[in-house]
């Protein structure tokens, strides 16, 4: 299994949002083993169009066909089936996670990307995308009286972690230990932007194009929650 879980950044959509994942995105590329590999982009909304115009022109520097699953070809069975199959690389991008959990369930879709990774084809995911790929993730996609409370959003279990998205680009550390306290048993990965936490198998390594931002473990020991940078790599049962 392949995957690559990106914390956040900018895919170049505006002059005062540089294109800032190029390191990461270069890798996700060379994972699939080939020159030219094809990318398959899937958009659960309508704004997704607009991502995938920059998606695009960025992997196809790279070297990528591109390719597009738009949120109103679901239904499409043969469409569906027919885009995976010819797809090296699935990139499932930022957004509502609670909502791209409920469009991927309603359609079947799950069963695609589940068997897509399995296959041993890369699977990257950015903020929301990367909780997807995980059991949990900690997510802003409920808003309180105009106020963010986190919330747990379960994804497909690609990974068996927390997935921690926007980490120190946000107020998430102040929250972190509320929200793990329910969760004592497991272990989150925390991504800043512009950081990746990559799988490879059963090995793990970070990624990041910004050397201020970092990736750490967090995890309930001795009631304590312990918060740990990883900057190594290693075995994923090590971060267990």
């Amino acid at each position: 299994m392949k995957l690559v879980l990106i914390g956040g950044g900018n895919y170049g959509v505006q002059e005062y949002l540089p294109y800032n994942l190029k390191e990461i995105d270069e890798k996700i590329v060379s994972l699939s083993n080939k020159a030219h590999p094809r990318l398959l982009f899937i958009g659960f909304t309508e704004r997704s169009n607009y991502y995938y115009s920059f998606i695009k022109r960025n992997f196809m520097n790279l070297g990528c066909q591109c390719e597009y699953l738009k949120y109103d070809e679901f239904d499409n069975q043969k469409t569906v089936d027919g885009k995976f199959k010819r797809a090296d690389i699935l990139y499932l991008g930022g957004g509502n996670t609670l909502f791209y959990m409920k469009q991927i369930k309603k359609f079947g879709l799950d069963k695609k990307i589940v068997e897509f990774a399995e296959q041993g084809k890369v699977v990257a995911g950015l903020s929301a995308g990367s909780i997807i790929c995980c059991s949990l993730g900690m997510s802003d996609s409920r808003n309180y009286q105009g106020k963010v409370k986190y919330t747990c959003v379960k994804g497909l279990g690609l990974l068996d972690f927390v997935y921690v998205p926007h980490y120190q680009n946000s107020n998430r550390p102040d929250d972190i230990e509320r929200f793990m306290s329910y969760k004592k048993k497991m272990t989150a990965i925390c991504c800043d932007e512009c950081a990746a936490f990559v799988v490879e198998d059963d090995k793990f390594f970070t990624l990041k194009t910004n050397e201020n931002s970092k990736v750490f473990k967090c995890k309930f020991e001795n009631k304590i929650l312990k918060q740990t940078e990883i900057k190594t790599q290693g075995n994923l049962l090590d971060l267990i």
